[in-house]
């Protein structure tokens, strides 16, 4: 599958995003003043993977088995394989992987909702 020539725009802002925007997590002390003198500390997300990647990441969910507390997504996509295949679709070539078809579509949505954006920003 090739990416029609009007998404290839669409299709480098969602490799710029993959290579810019990834979960990242720290721990902070805990905002209960107790807990927090005793060490205590929460998990803080300072920087989320780009939301059309982790709606892709929530459509493919994983079977294998995981601990009970885990909440997180435990997905089949690899983040590597998404831009290799995002590099692909922008040079023009042919992509033979399931998750291609998926990307176009994305990329169809993301710029119609840009648009829209644009649109409403114009009319202020």
């Amino acid at each position: 599958m090739k990416a029609p020539e009007e998404f290839i725009d669409t299709l480098k802002i969602m490799l710029f995003q993959m290579e810019t925007e990834r979960l990242e997590v720290s721990l902070i002390p805990h905002p209960d003043i107790e807990k927090a003198q005793a060490g205590a500390k929460i998990r803080y997300v300072e920087n989320q993977n780009p939301e059309w990647y982790r709606l892709l990441c929530a459509l493919y969910q994983s079977t294998a088995p995981r601990y009970k507390r885990c909440t997180k997504f435990h997905t089949k996509i690899k983040r590597q394989h998404i831009m290799s295949i995002l590099e692909r679709l922008i040079k023009g070539m042919n992509v033979n992987s399931k998750y291609a078809e998926e990307l176009i579509v994305i990329a169809e949505g993301l710029e119609e909702d840009w648009e829209d954006e644009y649109r409403r920003y114009n009319e202020l």
